[in-house]
């Protein structure tokens, strides 16, 4: 859903006037990440695929010289601000965690693979009698089981980051809000998803629903009270998990550290019943260390 169109041309304005000041916000977030982490920051800016406004490359997990920022060059200025400022968060917390010895990576295996196609043993005969071949079959659900892996992490990290933003800086507070509405703007209606004859199981879209749902409370929260991101997902199957997920979320999100945002993918696994979709796998602290500075 939309935000109300007053409340949208009211937050165009605050972000114009408050643009500068936040600019050098940012910018001086990105020279105390810099300091901190001992790498330099480099924004690239290229097309990307639909959908995708940015992504980041972390220095010593990407085994980079640096850290990098891949964003879209079509953003308006205030957008474009607040997605920097997610990326360098990023940069940020993945740090805070690395050096506190609690970096873990997120793998497929045999046995998560295994419990995919478990869920996909009715879909399989639908895809079979529609000339499906084992293959093909095969290929959807190790994408199913990779897709899903990310999902898990990339909702539980977008949750930290954007309420960090939040806590951190207030002076970004219109570019976020203009940010997470253009965000929810291309989002396709949950009622439709499920009301599809869709070969995917139906338990994996109601699962992504309710991850995608939980973020809508949360920018909700942070853009009140101008949106209601999270009304198309409420007379849906998907609602009640979401539910569960964000009393999880407000459980805990005032007391999380550097790396809790793994518990919380743990947590959010648990509530979906999908903890055996994927293993996990300490990150070495060695790769903190930065590259020798130029003499």
């Amino acid at each position: 859903m939309r935000a109300a169109p007053l409340y949208l041309q009211a937050q165009l304005a605050l972000a114009a006037e408050r643009h500068v000041e936040a600019s050098r916000a940012i910018q001086d977030l990105a020279s105390s990440v810099e300091a901190s982490t001992g790498y330099p920051i480099q924004i690239v800016f290229e097309d990307l695929p639909p959908g995708a406004d940015a992504y980041v490359q972390v220095a010593p997990l990407a085994r980079h010289d640096c850290h990098l920022i891949h964003c879209t060059p079509f953003l308006s200025p205030p957008i474009r601000l607040h997605v920097i400022a997610h990326e360098i968060t990023h940069i940020h917390l993945d740090h805070q965690t690395l050096a506190a010895g609690k970096a873990c990576e997120f793998l497929t295996s045999a046995r998560t693979r295994q419990f995919i196609s478990g869920l996909y043993s009715a879909p399989a005969r639908r895809m079979r009698r529609r000339g499906w071949s084992r293959a093909e079959i095969e290929e959807a659900v190790q994408a199913d089981a990779g897709s899903l892996v990310t999902l898990l992490r990339n909702r539980a990290d977008d949750l930290i980051v954007e309420l960090w933003l939040s806590r951190h800086y207030p002076c970004l507070s219109a570019a976020q809000f203009l940010a997470l509405s253009r965000l929810h703007e291309g989002d396709a209606h949950p009622a439709d998803i499920l009301g599809q004859d869709n070969l995917r199981p139906r338990r994996l879209d109601i699962c992504s629903l309710a991850l995608d749902c939980v973020c809508a409370l949360l920018h909700d929260e942070l853009c009140a009270p101008g949106t209601d991101f999270a009304a198309p997902y409420r007379d849906t199957e998907a609602f009640p998990l979401a539910f569960r997920l964000w009393q999880q979320w407000k459980a805990v999100c005032p007391s999380l550290g550097p790396g809790d945002e793994l518990r919380l993918v743990d947590a959010f696994a648990d509530i979906l019943g999908l903890r055996q979709a994927y293993e996990s796998r300490t990150q070495a602290v060695s790769a903190l260390t930065p590259p020798p500075k130029a003499s």
